[in-house]
């Protein structure tokens, strides 16, 4: 009896000493079940016979998931790249008719637990076209906290650049919401943080914001003409000039 008893408490200190189930496989089959269902979708759908309507697309279906799975792990961050994946799988057909819509919900949970996290690193990229489901009212603050709070130069930076791009296209329903600020933001990313590759990416979106946008100067232009004589743009001021752009690749 004794050495049952040892073996069980054996068995038990083991079963106490072996790491749980880690967050980040969980995600991981969550998002291959998405991907899998997807793949279903996209046979299903290519196989339709002309006229049938297509079986309903399963990002739908994974939203509850993805939210409970964000949910579950509140303020830790393996609820992030669920957020992260909620906020992009809503951009190109946002739910209707929702008290709040879930990448609003997600940005706010982003702000409110994550804002300092260095793991946000990894995910900033995939932030930059939250303007397209979220209004600026959410993602704005979202981004000067960050700018605040995260210590990593690198999370400050994106959040810098995702801001600034975030001012000048508009949220949903909104454009040029502060072009100014969102000028002065992309120089600071200039200025701030020279070696991040968002550097030069910044330097072309100024190029198009001082340059480019309606009611500026345009550029100068230079090219030749059928006879090898050079043509400027500024030669047809005042008149209606249509640029056509063509090329192989």
């Amino acid at each position: 009896m004794v050495w049952r008893l040892r073996a069980l408490a054996a068995f038990v200190v083991l079963v106490a000493g072996l790491p749980p189930l880690l967050a980040d496989e969980e995600y991981d089959r969550l998002l291959q079940s998405f991907d899998e269902a997807q793949q279903k979708w996209s046979e299903q759908t290519r196989a339709l016979k002309k006229g049938r309507a297509p079986p309903p697309e399963p990002t739908r279906t994974f939203l509850p998931k993805f939210r409970a799975y964000a949910k579950k792990h509140a303020g830790q961050p393996e609820a992030i790249p669920a957020l992260i994946w909620l906020i992009n799988a809503t951009r190109t057909d946002p739910p209707r008719n929702e008290p709040e819509p879930v990448a609003t919900w997600a940005v706010r949970a982003l702000r409110r637990d994550h804002a300092a996290s260095p793991a946000l690193g990894e995910v900033m990229p995939d932030l930059r076209n939250a303007v397209d489901s979220v209004s600026c009212e959410h993602l704005v603050p979202f981004y000067e906290l960050v700018r605040r709070k995260n210590p990593d130069p690198e999370v400050k930076a994106a959040a810098t650049f995702d801001l600034a791009y975030t001012l000048w296209i508009g949220g949903p329903g909104q454009r040029m919401a502060d072009r100014d600020r969102a000028t002065a933001l992309f120089r600071a990313v200039i200025k701030d943080y020279p070696d991040s590759p968002l550097a030069e990416e910044a330097e072309d979106f100024l190029k198009q914001l001082e340059h480019l946008e309606v009611g500026l100067r345009a550029p100068e232009i230079v090219g030749t003409d059928a006879s090898e004589k050079e043509v400027r743009l500024s030669q047809f001021k005042g008149r209606v000039v249509a640029l056509v752009f063509w090329g192989f690749w």
